[in-house]
């Protein structure tokens, strides 16, 4: 049996213990590691492993599947392992061979899939997002050009213009990325079906991401920040008057 079933129904001392199945006493021999059979995002589950022509009739036996570990090319010993097989009993077939890679991919194609179409979606708000703040922010700019006509007209610098802009524009991008930290802090229950033995809490996935979302921020930002700075004082004014 697995080390689950000894530690929650045998108390961690399970060899040399009987257990009763389908009218049948069968003594436990050994006691191996958790494994995960039907795929990574499986729960542990307490498993009893019954050897070949066990009298059990409640559990079917009809198909055995061996794991052979090798430092060689995995498709090099697809013909000597039916060899082998034919020679211990010809009447049993080899029905497939895969490696471990592609149980695994094939075990997380659904969850690939659905990543895939997050991260799209992800990259196309983040587009959205990026061409979103850009027009906001120059949009400000064309609609203060004759006050930041009259501020270098007073002696503003500007470096003194440019940060002005960058300060408006990342604080809107700010309270954003505060929100969103907040949205997806509650979101963790959905998005924890999704991962595998990562933390839905990452504090290193939440900081990369809110520094990401910052800093193209900052870009969409600062491009209409540097046009403001090199507005001419003499053809701003003008423009209200």
């Amino acid at each position: 049996m697995n080390r689950s079933f000894a530690q929650r129904f045998l108390d961690d001392r399970a060899i040399g213990e009987r257990i009763r199945l389908d009218g049948h006493w069968l003594e436990i021999v050994g006691v191996v590691g958790d494994v995960k059979t039907f795929g990574l995002a499986e729960d542990i589950r307490p498993m009893a492993y019954l050897p070949v022509g066990t009298p059990v009739r409640a559990v079917a036996l009809d198909v055995m599947q061996v794991v052979l570990r090798t430092t060689l090319p995995p498709s090099s010993l697809a013909s000597g392992l039916r060899a082998a097989v034919d020679r211990i009993d010809p009447s049993v077939p080899l029905m497939r061979i895969r490696t471990m890679d592609e149980i695994i991919s094939a075990s997380l194609v659904r969850m690939a899939f659905t990543m895939t179409l997050l991260i799209i979606a992800a990259v196309v708000a983040l587009m959205l997002g990026l061409v979103g703040l850009y027009g906001v922010i120059s949009y400000i700019v064309s609609q203060r050009t004759p006050e930041i006509g009259v501020r270098l007209a007073l002696g503003a610098q500007p470096g003194d213009v440019r940060l002005m802009v960058l300060r408006q524009g990342l604080g809107v991008a700010l309270v954003g990325v505060v929100v969103g930290l907040g949205v997806a802090a509650v979101a963790t229950r959905v998005m924890g079906s999704l991962l595998f033995e990562v933390s839905t809490h990452d504090p290193v996935t939440f900081g990369a991401a809110a520094l990401t979302l910052t800093a193209v921020s900052g870009i969409a930002t600062y491009l209409p920040a540097r046009r403001a700075a090199a507005i001419d004082p003499l053809d701003a004014i003008p423009a209200e008057t």
